[in-house]
């Protein structure tokens, strides 16, 4: 468990009296903040899982799993915005777990559960009897505070990791699905979001520019317009501007990696906890410097990023990029000393009032650039195959 004061600039781990040290989940008391609540998972053997409980921002904790099981895992928690005193919390294998005093004691509330490997928890803000369950095979919703759960929908060999309500309009619901079971072939595995305008009665899935691969984070922008966001499996993060009817790759700075998790903060601002660490989302029509494995482009306008796999030799990465100029660069896979890949934007809206992208190699392993226009939000990508050696101009990138 860690804690930043500053907006993520800085952690600091926070473990007192946490006796477990997988913490899979978070749910803060929306009246005093101070309160908080997390779920561990029992992953080494020895380790006890259950709930834990905070009463003073993070600094001491105390397990709080009363009729729960040392050995059960939690894997989601979500509190009542109305009765914070009422917590809910799902498991891996023993389903769904409501407590009515603040988590001193816990109750299973499986009526009605064809499953019960939970794996998130949504409750309806504005009628909190109304709460949503994920798990490895289906989605459940009740309306009477877990008392009785129905089975909304079916995914088979897909389950459901995310669930988020829109903020404008309760009975508009996201899901984000990925796949459970053995491994297809070929891959990648199925996955996406799944999308319900009648309060979850209903669902039908989205497409159109979202990979088929696994989604376990969504979050939706607090304010208009309406901006729904994406953590996939493996390809980062996603973002829609028409209520998921179309996608597109939005890869910011190194996130284009499993992204577990996604948060507004009260101001807006997009947070982002993945594979590599926590990250958080520069705002659009700003100008960003070159990093170690990122190129900025264009007199700052343009992001680019490179990741690459040898799949001969098992190897991947993140290009390693080295600016040659305010417009042009190149990057590195396996040696500093060796350039793979050269890039640059060049500004031809003289011609044809576009902004130009060119690319050439000197290598012929995988790889995936992504470049960002940080002043609209557009964002391109241009895939190289194993065993191709490509130099390409793009004359209407942008």
């Amino acid at each position: 468990m860690f804690k930043s004061s500053d907006a993520g600039v800085s952690w600091a781990r926070k473990t007192v009296g946490l006796g477990a040290p997988f913490v899979t989940d978070l749910a803060l008391d929306p009246t005093v903040p101070s309160t908080l609540y997390v779920g561990t998972a029992a992953y080494n053997v020895g380790t006890v899982a259950g709930v834990y409980k905070s009463v003073d921002g993070g600094e001491h904790w105390a397990a709080s799993s009363t009729g729960i099981s040392a050995t059960t895992s939690i894997s989601a928690l979500v509190i009542d915005p109305v009765s914070p005193s009422v917590l809910y919390a799902g498991s891996s294998g023993g389903g769904i777990f409501r407590s009515t005093d603040a988590a001193a004691t816990w109750t299973p509330i499986n009526g009605g559960l064809l499953d019960l490997s939970i794996q998130t928890l949504t409750i309806d803000p504005t009628s909190p009897n109304t709460l949503f369950a994920g798990s490895i095979h289906s989605l459940f919703r009740s309306t009477n505070g877990g008392a009785v759960w129905q089975r909304v929908y079916d995914v088979g060999q897909e389950g459901v990791f995310t669930i988020r309500i829109d903020p404008r309009s309760a009975s508009t619901l996201y899901a984000g699905i990925m796949y459970y079971g053995p491994l297809p072939d070929p891959l990648p595995p199925p996955g996406g979001v799944i999308k319900s305008t009648d309060g979850g009665t209903t669902w039908s899935r989205l497409g159109n520019g979202l990979p088929n691969l696994g989604v376990r984070a969504l979050a939706i922008s607090p304010g208009p317009p309406a901006t729904i966001y994406a953590g996939t499996w493996g390809t980062g993060v996603y973002v829609s501007r028409d209520e998921g009817a179309t996608w597109s790759a939005l890869i910011a700075g190194p996130i284009t990696s499993d992204v577990y998790s996604l948060e507004f903060d009260r101001s807006g601002t997009l947070y982002a906890g993945t594979f590599r660490g926590a990250f958080r989302l520069v705002p659009l029509g700003g100008t960003c410097a070159s990093g170690p494995d990122s190129l900025c482009l264009g007199d700052g306008r343009f992001r680019i990023v490179v990741e690459w796999r040898a799949t001969s030799l098992g190897a991947s990465g993140r290009g390693q990029s080295v600016a040659v100029s305010a417009d042009s660069g190149h990057f590195w896979f396996f040696d500093p000393r060796a350039v793979e890949l050269t890039v640059k934007v060049v500004d031809g809206r003289a011609f044809n009032g576009k902004f130009w992208f060119f690319y050439g190699a000197l290598s012929d392993v995988e790889y995936t650039i992504g470049v960002t226009d940080l002043v609209t939000g557009v964002v391109k990508t241009y895939f190289n195959p194993q065993g191709r050696l490509a130099s390409v101009g793009d004359v209407t990138a942008f």
